[in-house]
């Protein structure tokens, strides 16, 4: 599982099919969001000419808490700055698993929470209405830099076990793939003398040790 805003920045401890349902995200407003979905995992072993491919499916729990905070000004007509600050709180759940097939390579895992307790600072800027060469129609820009750091230094601890191994636990250190990034997004949107408003944005991430990340979406309302 890697790092989606307002979700754990960490990587799941095994390989598989995921499948999330959609996230959403709000700025200036509290907000909680439990999913729940189930995961199918397939972890394969290979030493030699051994070779095992374990499988186990599960029910995990998350949730986020977003609490953004801003002060809007407008320093002059053309344009409105507003600076905020705020914090996300995050957990994951997942239960003790015991995997199937696979023979000796089988493992069994603990239940554990993850979480994740991440500042946010930022600035967001928006132009006021633009006349366009179309009469009636307006455009206006935006654009949104921000810091976010995490303030815990891992999500948890993994225990598990081979088993068909008495007494052979092992413990991994599940850490967040960055603890600080720089997001930023910056976008433009038009509206018609109907009130239609078709809407399109790029945003970017950048982390250390985990490169640059670029994604865009359009809308229209």
């Amino acid at each position: 599982m890697q790092y989606n805003d307002g979700f754990l920045p960490f990587t799941s401890f095994f390989s598989g099919k995921n499948t999330y349902p959609a996230q959403k995200h709000t700025d200036r407003r509290k907000e909680h969001i439990p999913p729940v979905f189930r995961l199918l995992s397939y972890r394969s072993v290979s030493i030699g000419s051994y070779a095992r491919t374990a499988e186990s499916d599960w029910t995990q729990v998350s949730g986020t808490t977003v609490v953004h905070a801003g002060y809007a000004f407008r320093p002059d007509e053309r344009f409105t700055l507003m600076p905020f600050a705020g914090a996300d709180v995050a957990f994951l759940h997942r239960p003790s698993i015991s995997e199937e097939k696979g023979r000796s390579a089988r493992l069994e895992t603990d239940a554990q929470t993850f979480r994740s307790v991440r500042t946010v600072f930022g600035l967001k800027a928006e132009t006021a209405d633009i006349a366009t060469a179309s009469p009636g129609y307006t455009a206006r820009g935006n654009v949104s830099p921000a810091f976010n750091h995490e303030l815990l230094k891992h999500a948890g601890d993994m225990t598990a076990r081979f088993t068909e191994i008495t007494g052979g636990d092992f413990t991994t250190d599940v850490r967040f793939a960055a603890r600080s990034s720089i997001p930023a997004s910056a976008g433009i949107s038009f509206r018609s003398p109907e009130g239609t408003s078709p809407d399109s944005a790029l945003a970017s991430g950048i982390s250390s040790g985990n490169g640059t990340s670029v994604g865009g979406f359009g809308k229209v309302q």
